[in-house]
């Protein structure tokens, strides 16, 4: 109850500085961690998209929005993690995620 407490605390923090810096990446990657860890996947999804779309290079967005779908049992997850992927073939923990998408 206390950690649920504190995930909201931080959330709420980060949700009132993005609505004034909405092009804070470090922030809304830190929001989209905590509500992973707070098991929010379906805001973690629409912040992690927000960063594909600001960077749609970062394989390492692409690894975690990758791996929120896959919570969210999304079959597009094969493609974000292939994504990933292009980007950095030889990257175990890029290979692990794309190891745990499940078969269509």
């Amino acid at each position: 109850q206390d950690q649920q407490g504190s995930y909201k605390a931080a959330l709420d923090a980060a949700e009132n500085w993005l609505k004034k810096n909405p092009a804070d990446a470090t922030v809304r990657s830190t929001s989209a961690e905590l509500l992973v860890r707070a098991k929010d996947f379906d805001a973690a999804r629409r912040q992690y998209e927000t960063l594909v779309k600001r960077n749609p290079n970062d394989a390492g967005v692409l690894n975690n929005l990758a791996n929120v779908l896959i919570e969210l049992k999304d079959p597009a997850a094969v493609d974000v993690a292939e994504r990933a992927l292009k980007f950095e073939p030889r990257n175990p923990v890029y290979l692990d995620t794309a190891g745990r998408v499940p078969p269509p």
